[in-house]
């Protein structure tokens, strides 16, 4: 969906300034722990989808983007701490620059700014499943293998999937039943209204037909009307 060019990190998470050419290619971050790796990967997370993973969902207590993403020495200050990634979105051929502040994390500033490209971001947004942690990782390669679909629900942030499924599922079932709710009811009135006009089937031609055409009855009155018979009015001729 897109490539990164550069990325620019400032007082976020442990990183106090770094500047990274990435140049649209892969790349690995590799060192010693507590250099840094996890907080390029929460940088990078954290500018295209507005989040980072690893402070938010289930078992993560009071952590949240904005009191624990700026750098330690820089919490009474969020809005000093910030992100940006120069990126090319090959769907629009265009390179923009994105850029967010710890302290308003959906407050997203894109340069050159366009609808595309904020749409583009939109599905990051509401899919940042971009970044595995270790842990994620290794729950997928340790699992029995009837147990990885449903960590991979989990690892791709899916796991109401199911549950969407049989809402649908119901959803699909009460609409087939109006339709043969509605089907049998239009025919039953075909029946009635062929019965009514005494037609045999109720066709445009037959119904056409059948309207413009007097009765017998009708036929009837008409002739006693000319022949000098009461009229509609009961006044003889």
């Amino acid at each position: 969906m897109i490539k990164v060019e550069s990325l620019t990190i400032f007082e976020f998470r442990g990183i106090r300034e770094l500047t990274l050419s990435l140049n649209r290619k892969n790349f690995a971050v590799c060192g010693p722990n507590g250099t840094g790796k996890s907080g390029v990967v929460d940088a990078l997370e954290f500018v295209l989808a507005g989040t980072i993973s690893r402070l938010t969902g289930k078992g993560r207590g009071d952590l949240s983007v904005k009191v624990h993403g700026a750098h330690v020495d820089f919490q009474e200050a969020p809005e000093k701490a910030f992100v940006e990634a120069v990126v090319w979105i090959p769907s629009l051929n265009k390179t923009v620059m994105a850029r967010r502040t710890v302290k308003a994390p959906s407050a997203l500033k894109l340069t050159p700014d366009s609808p595309e490209a904020r749409a583009v971001f939109r599905q990051l947004e509401a899919h940042p499943e971009i970044a595995l942690s270790r842990r994620e990782i290794i729950r997928f390669v340790l699992a029995e293998p009837g147990q990885r679909a449903k960590d991979v629900q989990a690892l791709l942030k899916l796991d109401e999937l199911e549950l969407l499924r049989t809402r649908l599922q119901k959803i699909a079932n009460a609409a087939e039943s109006t339709r043969k709710r509605t089907v049998t009811d239009r025919d039953t009135a075909g029946v009635d209204l062929a019965r009514a006009m005494d037609i045999a089937a109720t066709t445009e031609p037959q119904i056409l037909e059948a309207a413009n055409c007097p009765s017998s009855d009708d036929l009837g009155h008409s002739a006693k009307f000319r022949s000098g018979g009461s009229g509609p009015s009961g006044v003889r001729g």
